[in-house]
């Protein structure tokens, strides 16, 4: 057997992080594509811990000794050359875990196991720390002992002191777990800081808080919103004055103008939707009103239809307003008086022109709307005794020489006594009545009348009777239109209508025409 051996060293392989990662500057925000390749090289360098290096001091320790050594020399150089300056040199525990008795060969195995995934928990987070947040002044020396802690456990792992090595990647896991718990508090800290200085309106504080918040999470885009909602609040300070201002002025719609201005600055701008709802309000109230004013002075005009337009314009804007309502109700009044007294102006205005007729429809249309109003009741009556008794002295105007018959003579004496005792009365009424009167006191007169016949015909005259034969015979006849009837056996009858007229001509009548 050769003295000529060369030592065995195991290959030293870092399982998380290397002396200089721990030296390398903090860590910065990467992109998508840095952060996979960095996941399947810390997956490779998983494997080549756990799966090739065993194999390898196995096959380096087979491959480099002589064929002549005994078991017992190979053990001992294992011995001799420990790596990393392990108590227990892991070849020789390799060894030794063939000759381990099941049992313990087996726990040997699960802490081996909890290591690798601890390991692969670590590495998790520090992707997650990683692609949500870049670790500045605030994190770096925190995330340099978890790298530390990591490295230890690497260290540890290598020399397969396994439990050594699960506590160091544990409490590298809970190092970082508590760097990125504290990356999110500090986060929404400070936005919670630059919302309450944005709400204040205090740039600067706002400014410092949105900053911090981008030093933590640059991507994150309450950061972004935060820092443009922060170079707008001067203007928007401005703005949200001035509309105040113009709103204490009661100019309602200069006001709203400004506040939608300060929405397209930033819409959550504290009191911006309280401030629009409440000058939103003011604008409405204001129309209403305005509404109102005009629907009043268009009733106090007379003007009904402008007035119910105004008031209709203010329920539209708020719905069963009681004095819109009330303004319409007092319009529907107004205006039914006013048609009343115009209907009345105009009844009288046609009775005064003797237009009985028209003013008794008129007073008709009053008696519609409400059948007790006195004066229609009335007026109608008025107006149909003038246009009645007006009518019977026009006939008797027209048709005189019917005053023959005395029924008719005394019917014209009763008309003519109502008519004398209507009022008013107008010129035409008071022409009729002295029309009529000297038509009766012409025709109160009897006339003497001669009629002659050949004393064979019959003579009969109307509204008298039966007259007989007779050559010549004289009568005291009323004026007026009379028939004489004259009738013979064998001859056909003889009707004449003739008037009777102070000095007039004898009448002759007789039945010459044979059948």
């Amino acid at each position: 057997m050769s003295d000529d051996f060369s030592s065995i060293k195991p290959r030293p392989v870092a399982l998380s992080h290397t002396t200089a990662e721990r030296e390398a500057e903090p860590v910065s925000h990467k992109s998508q594509v840095t952060w996979i390749l960095a996941g399947l090289l810390s997956a490779g360098l998983l494997i080549g811990v756990f799966f090739v290096l065993p194999q390898w001091l196995t096959d380096t320790a087979g491959d480099g000794s002589d064929p002549d050594m005994t078991s017992a020399d190979t053990q001992g150089l294992r011995q001799t050359e420990s790596p990393i300056g392990s108590r227990e040199p892991a070849v020789a525990a390799e060894t030794q875990d063939d000759q381990l008795p099941p049992y313990q060969a087996l726990l040997r195995e699960q802490a081996r196991s909890q290591a690798q995934a601890e390991l692969a928990r670590f590495v998790e987070l520090q992707l997650k720390l990683e692609s949500e947040m870049t670790v500045g002044a605030w994190g770096t020396e925190a995330y340099d002992a978890a790298k530390d802690l990591a490295a230890a456990g690497d260290e540890a792992f290598v020399k397969e002191a396994f439990e050594m090595s699960l506590q160091q990647y544990q409490a590298a896991s809970e190092a970082l777990a508590l760097l990125i718990e504290r990356g999110h508090d500090l986060l929404e800290e400070s936005l919670a800081d630059g919302e309450s200085a944005l709400a204040a309106r205090d740039q600067r504080a706002a400014n410092e808080a949105f900053t911090l918040a981008a030093a933590i999470a640059p991507d994150d885009p309450r950061v972004a919103a935060g820092l443009t909602r922060a170079a707008a609040l001067p203007a928007v300070g401005d703005m949200m004055r001035e509309a105040r201002n113009l709103e204490l002025a009661e100019q309602w719609q200069a006001a709203l103008d400004l506040y939608q201005e300060v929405a397209t600055l930033d819409p959550e701008t504290l009191g911006l939707d309280e401030a629009v709802a409440r000058t939103s309000e003011g604008a409405r109230q204001a129309r209403i009103q305005a509404q109102l004013s005009r629907g009043f002075a268009q009733l106090d005009a007379g003007a009904f239809e402008a007035a119910r337009k105004a008031f209709r314009a203010a329920l539209q804007l708020a719905p069963g307003d009681p004095v819109a309502t009330g303004g319409l109700e007092q319009v529907d009044k107004a205006a039914a008086v006013a048609r009343l007294n115009d209907l009345k102006r105009r009844a009288q205005a046609a009775a005064d022109a003797e237009r009985w007729k028209e003013a008794e429809s008129l007073y008709g249309e009053v008696l519609a709307t409400d059948a007790n109003i006195q004066f229609a009741i009335s007026g109608r009556a008025q107006a149909r005794d003038q246009q009645r008794l007006g009518s019977a002295l026009a006939r008797i105007i027209q048709s005189p020489d019917k005053l023959s018959s005395e029924k008719l003579y005394r019917e014209a004496q009763g008309v003519l006594e109502k008519a004398e005792q209507l009022a008013p009365r107008g010129p035409q009424l008071s022409a009729q009545i002295v029309n009529v009167q000297e038509i009766l006191r012409t025709y109160a007169t009897p006339v003497t009348v001669t009629l002659r016949s050949d004393e064979r015909t019959r003579i009969t005259l109307s509204t008298v009777g039966e007259l007989g034969r007779f050559s010549e015979k004289q009568l005291q006849l009323r004026p007026g239109a009379y028939t004489v009837i004259g009738s013979r056996d064998g001859c056909r009858d003889v009707r004449e209508k003739i008037l009777v007229r102070p000095n007039m001509l004898p009448v002759d009548i007789r039945c010459v025409e044979t059948l």
